[in-house]
């Protein structure tokens, strides 16, 4: 039996539709893969990003720590410094209030007042 042309032609058509449908098979299956690689890896960055996270928070409360306990060792020091803070700033005020009084520019009563002090 010999096959014509539109036979060779209908069995050519199967053969490109089966191809096309293994092409966008294989298509979607590397899109597949693709998008699972894509989410390993931003699952892969936001767990980079927690273990820094959470390393720096770490550095962060021991230093705090070092720095309360320096200070609870001084707390004369601190009690102190305090004391003075609230001198300075009471002293200020009052300087700046009687000397902007006068009328003088801003920037020179701040001056004279830090000169003062």
């Amino acid at each position: 039996m010999s096959t014509t042309y539109y036979d060779e032609r209908r069995r050519d058509r199967a053969a490109d539709r089966e191809q096309d449908r293994a092409d966008r098979l294989a298509d979607r299956e590397q899109d597949r893969v693709d998008r699972a690689a894509e989410r390993e890896e931003a699952r892969r960055l936001r767990a980079e990003q927690k273990r820094e996270k959470a390393r720096r928070r770490a550095e962060r409360q021991k230093a705090r720590a070092e720095l309360v306990g320096k200070l609870g060792g001084e707390g004369d020091t601190v009690g102190a410094l305090i004391a003075m803070t609230c001198g300075i700033v009471a002293a200020l005020y009052f300087q700046l209030r009687a000397l902007n009084g006068e009328g003088l520019p801003l920037f020179i009563t701040v001056c004279l007042a830090v000169m003062l002090e």
